[in-house]
């Protein structure tokens, strides 16, 4: 969604960030596989070697504006949300971001109302289109 906005190092960056998420938990969901699909076609990047073998620490300091930080932010929570559970070590990474570029508690909060919402939307969209 808007990952595209990212340059080609942030794109790497989260690409790398996106995969701490989706194995912080021990299990690969079918959710998180699809979602990092779309997360590839988005940013482009199609294979193992554009991750990044750097810490969460090294990885957020690779995004350079209040804009690129609020969109990772964003998709990073959305990715924790995807397969409906969010565990303490996903919390913890994304804590980590957040600290990492610089938002306080208000600021993460209002992404993560905001994701959950969205998600709502989404849920509530899919009910439409199944319904008769």
């Amino acid at each position: 969604m808007f990952l595209r906005d990212l340059n080609q190092e942030e794109k790497k960056a989260f690409l790398s960030l996106a995969f701490k998420i989706i194995k912080c938990d021990g299990c690969l969901a079918q959710e998180e596989k699809e979602r990092i699909e779309e997360i590839r076609v988005e940013t482009g990047l199609f294979t193992e070697t554009e991750l990044m073998d750097k810490s969460i620490e090294e990885l957020v300091n690779i995004f350079s504006s209040k804009e690129s930080k609020k969109s990772a932010l964003i998709e990073a929570v959305r990715l924790a949300y995807i397969d409906g559970e969010y565990d303490n070590q996903e919390q913890k990474i994304l804590r980590a971001m957040a600290l990492g570029f610089g938002f306080n508690e208000k600021e993460a909060m209002e992404i993560e109302n905001w994701v959950l919402d969205l998600n709502k939307l989404i849920e509530k969209g899919k009910e439409i289109i199944r319904s008769n």
